[in-house]
């Protein structure tokens, strides 16, 4: 009896052991099929954007490096020719794509063959963060209270919201600066560096950004963390400059960004580099979004243009979902203009704004709901450290660059040569002694104690005849002109010391504009202000 019970156990310990085989071999043949699937990748499609597949723990860390957070960001893919950042970080090569002058050469695009849809949930969301036209303005000058705007700002906002980076882009439309030389080839890559942290996605090249030359954008594209799109500017033989667009999955769903920029710039462009030539943005969208629709459920255009161009694009090419926008308006649009099914946001001027759009989706990659914030970028939002520190660099290479006694200079209009404001006073005791106790006279002193003297953007309105020969070149070699003196605004004064005659240096309201501009003294009124400075 014993025996037979025993018999029956090790029976059932055999089926029990044959049931965990079975078991095991299904789980081991799941994983099996599941880690194929995972090494399919994701790639970022566009001419010359595309990234090697990668495992999923590879991509998470890719997603990862697009998240608000920059204090644990990890390295991108190689550069091809070995190319690292200031920080040492090794960087991507965005190759230019080549194309016929007839036809736009829009290249293999390569498809992420996971679902564009997660059947966990039927509603995807994205955030899409948008600037545009800074202009040159890395931070408010500080000359008057209550300054919008600055990369500081921005960055804290950014970090302040704490927003999924699997669901965030963040996109900038151009024009980062808009003049060129050595100054603002450093605002330039400066505003690149502080974008880099703050995780942009991409930049779209403006008519501004191209004054700095091909050639040194294509040396920043070679260093920055994220690509720079157009889509319709073009070599004389048929190049493409630089990536027409970009594909990333948010939220499961492939969105494409789109570069443009307006043929009103066309003849800007073609002055300053002559190798570039500008195609019709009509041309370049009809010939990239049949295939480009097939490849991503949700369109973003970066349009470097005004409102009313981007308006023509929607109803021409209603397959687009989001066109950002700049025009000449001081400030963004608060409410989405809606063309069709297509919705128009703006960015306003010089960095003042950070818009923030919020977006529920279908499976399908269609608008569900949308929610707009434009925000302010006012002194109630602190400076980031991070971003702050990258400023005060900033302003150490452009002192170390010695760009204020580099500054060109030409003769004034009016003659002569500057003397001081101590000149004056043998004649005109009265006003000078009026004038010195003004904070004119000790308008210098200002920058002094923000360290901003030797910045010559700074220093033109807070010296006498910066940019001028005889005008200020340092507080070492000119003292006598730092601080803003009777020949800042009456004009040089050694002709009319040699020859005074009544009348000299009669003060028109345009020459006090060239300072009291509306950024830099908002509430500047010059009949008013000429009686508190009378003399």
């Amino acid at each position: 009896m014993g025996r037979i019970i025993a018999q029956v156990e090790i029976s059932n310990l055999i089926n029990q052991q044959r049931v965990w085989i079975v078991l095991s071999a299904g789980l081991l043949l799941c994983f099996f099929l599941a880690n194929c699937r995972e090494t399919v990748g994701e790639k970022e499609v566009g001419k010359g954007v595309e990234q090697p597949a990668e495992t999923k723990a590879e991509m998470a860390s890719e997603t990862a490096s697009a998240p608000v957070s920059t204090s644990d960001q990890t390295t991108p893919p190689p550069h091809e020719v070995g190319a690292q950042s200031a920080e040492g970080t090794t960087v991507h090569s965005l190759q230019s794509a080549e194309s016929s002058p007839e036809t736009i050469d829009r290249g293999p695009l390569t498809v992420d063959r996971g679902p564009f849809r997660n059947p966990k949930s039927e509603i995807r969301n994205l955030t899409l963060l948008y600037t545009g036209e800074a202009k040159g303005s890395l931070e408010p000058c500080g000359c008057v209270e209550h300054q919008l705007g600055g990369l500081p700002r921005r960055d804290s906002l950014i970090r302040s919201w704490q927003l999924a980076p699997a669901q965030t882009l963040i996109l900038d439309n151009g024009n980062l600066t808009v003049d060129y030389g050595c100054q603002d080839e450093i605002k330039f890559q400066t505003a690149l560096d502080a974008m880099g942290q703050m995780n942009y996605a991409a930049l779209n090249i403006g008519e501004g950004d191209l004054n700095l030359g091909l050639d040194y954008l294509k040396q920043m594209k070679a260093v920055a963390r994220f690509p720079f799109l157009s889509a319709n500017l073009f070599t004389q033989e048929g190049k493409q400059v630089f990536p027409p667009f970009l594909v990333r999955s948010v939220d499961s769903i492939r969105i494409a960004i789109i570069g443009l920029i307006s043929m009103d710039s066309a003849a800007q462009i073609a002055e300053i580099n002559p190798e570039i030539k500008v195609k019709a943005p009509e041309t370049v969208l009809t010939s990239l979004l049949p295939d480009l629709t097939r490849e991503a459920a949700f369109i973003v255009l970066l349009f470097n243009g005004e409102d009313a161009r981007a308006k023509e694009l929607a109803k021409l090419f209603p397959a687009i979902d989001i066109i950002v926008s700049s025009n000449d308006a001081e400030e963004p649009i608060a409410k989405p203009v809606k063309v069709g099914e297509t919705l128009i946001l703006t960015t306003g001027q010089e960095g003042k704004y950070l818009g923030r759009l919020d977006l529920s989706l279908n499976q399908a990659g269609k608008i569900r709901d949308s929610q707009l914030q434009v925000v302010a970028l006012s002194e109630k939002i602190p400076d980031s450290p991070q971003i702050a520190s990258l400023l005060e660099t900033y302003h150490e290479i452009v002192k170390n660059e010695g760009l204020l006694e580099k500054e060109k200079r030409e003769e004034p209009s009016r003659g002569g040569v500057y003397r001081g404001s101590k000149s004056c006073r043998i004649c005109h005791k009265k006003a000078f002694t009026i004038c010195e106790k003004r904070p004119h006279a000790h308008a210098y002193e200002t920058l002094v104690k923000k360290n901003r003297q030797f910045n010559p953007e700074c220093v033109r309105c807070h010296t006498v005849g910066l940019g001028f020969l005889t005008g200020f070149v340092s507080q070492e070699k000119t003292p006598h002109l730092a601080g803003v003196g009777c020949e800042s605004c009456h004009g040089v004064g050694s002709n009319h010391i040699q020859n005074p005659q009544p009348g000299y240096g009669q003060v028109e309201e345009a020459d006090c504009r060239t300072c009291h501009t509306k950024e830099q003294s908002p509430e500047f009124d010059f009949k008013r202000y000429l009686k508190e400075i009378a003399h």
